[in-house]
């Protein structure tokens, strides 16, 4: 898992140190950067896989805009992005990105800096970090040169499948085709097909996981994955109120909470999904009580399938999902400094008041205890 995230010069961030649990939520004002606090790990991951292109950087789920605003206005002195994320394995990969060229089309040239575990010798001396080479070609392939026979620690580096998904909901009711990222385009692409690998996997407990986890609709009853090689681009939903003899339904006849619901639950169960991602925005079109109840439920699933997770929202219902006593469930508040430069606070768990009922999480937001409220009306 990603443990320690130190960022600079990104967008509306300065500098920033964030210490993600596996399943975190971000709250704060609009605009106040949480968005960006994931652009710049997503920022991250295409550095650490040599492609930071336009085209790629927006299929991971990154707003490209002018190479300008791409760098913090704060730091004029500063050129370059730089960004620093530390595994829970002990690896880090620490990355410095400066544009050239034209407005439209920048050229970034990224610089890596690959630091080792503690007890683990590279083959060559070194003092402290490892510099590995000026570009990313090939970085995380020659670790293995690097270390040789020291170690048979795995080389997971979280980071680079890291992508942010914002899906939508004609994607998913139309089951769009791959995009240019696999198997789960950041918009929904692609979750036809992830469907039916799941269901049609020899390891059967991911699908019923997911099939399980959509109980939460009290409708609910069934779904049903088209077998290996058919041609038809339909899941059969089956409702419990309807009589069986009228058969299922299939997606574009479901509602949106319901395509939302099985994209979550999909990225969360598939082994073929990134270990680490985020979502931004993850309480559309669910009702109040079921966001919360989601949030349950994804906890347990990415304790399972081993996710990690940093997801954003507006919604004070969101909150009421999480047990704050557990250390791998963490709320951040994210908020502008007075320079106008993103911040990012951890949030305590609460602690009981002798003669006084426990504040929920979401009225505790809804009055402005814990922050990320606007405060000029």
């Amino acid at each position: 898992m990603l443990s320690k995230i130190h960022i600079e010069n990104f967008k509306s961030i300065r500098a920033l140190d964030f210490e993600p649990g596996r399943f975190n939520v971000l709250i704060g004002e609009n605009g106040s950067g949480k968005s960006n606090l994931l652009e710049a790990l997503t920022f991250a991951a295409a550095a650490a896989s040599d492609k930071l292109d336009n085209e790629f950087l927006a299929s991971r789920g990154l707003r490209v805009t002018d190479h300008r605003f791409m760098r913090s206005a704060f730091e004029p002195s500063v050129a370059a992005i730089r960004l620093s994320v530390e595994e829970s394995s002990g690896w880090i990969a620490k990355l410095s990105a400066q544009s050239s060229g034209g407005a439209t089309y920048p050229t970034w040239g990224v610089e890596p800096e690959i630091g080792l575990p503690p007890g683990v010798v590279p083959r060559q001396e070194t003092i402290g970090r490892v510099l590995i080479e000026r570009t990313t070609r090939g970085v995380f392939a020659k670790l293995e040169e690097l270390i040789g026979e020291n170690t048979n620690r795995e080389v997971a580096f979280d980071l680079k499948r890291f992508l942010l998904f914002s899906p939508e909901a004609t994607p998913l009711r139309t089951f769009a085709e791959e995009g240019q990222i696999v198997p789960l385009g950041v918009r929904g692409e692609g979750l036809f097909k992830l469907l039916g690998v799941i269901a049609n996997a020899e390891e059967r407990g991911p699908w019923n996981d997911l099939r399980e986890a959509l109980h939460v609709l009290d409708w609910f009853e069934d779904l049903e994955a088209p077998e290996a090689g058919s041609r038809e681009r339909a899941v059969r939903v089956r409702d419990r109120f309807v009589p069986a003899d009228l058969g299922a339904f299939d997606q574009r006849s479901t509602n949106e909470g319901f395509l939302f619901l099985l994209f979550y639950l999909a990225l969360f169960v598939s082994k073929e999904t990134p270990p680490a991602f985020g979502i931004d925005n993850i309480e559309a079109s669910l009702n109040p009580k079921l966001c919360a109840e989601l949030v349950r439920r994804l906890v347990q699933l990415a304790k399972k399938h081993g996710k990690q997770a940093v997801v954003t929202t507006h919604n004070p219902a969101i909150l009421d999902g999480l047990d704050l006593h557990d250390d791998e469930q963490r709320l951040f508040v994210v908020a502008r400094g007075k320079q106008g430069d993103t911040k990012v606070r951890r949030i305590a768990p609460p602690k009981p008041v002798a003669g006084e009922l426990p504040v929920k999480l979401s009225d505790a937001f809804s009055r402005g205890l814990l922050g990320g409220l606007p405060k000029n009306f």
